[in-house]
């Protein structure tokens, strides 16, 4: 039974880190950002934010997939 949810839990930190990397940073980033560039009263922090997110996207979805992903591979491997 741990080997089952071990595997679960590495699918659904692959999962949980493309969400977070792919859209929540990346497409959200870029979404962000035009958003503020576009918003009628230009906010630099707005527009900062937004591109922080695009730039750092690979190690959110890497982190945040690791945290789900590794404990389900020490669990699948116990």
């Amino acid at each position: 039974m741990s080997k089952f949810i071990g595997t679960l839990l590495m699918f659904a930190g692959i999962a949980f880190g493309l969400w977070a990397g792919l859209w929540w940073g990346f497409v959200g980033g870029i979404m962000a950002t035009v958003d503020a560039i576009r918003a009628p009263e230009l906010v630099s922090s707005h527009i900062a934010f937004g591109i922080a997110r695009v730039c750092f996207a690979n190690p959110i979805g890497l982190i945040a997939g690791a945290a789900v992903a590794l404990p389900g591979y020490v669990l699948a491997n116990k």
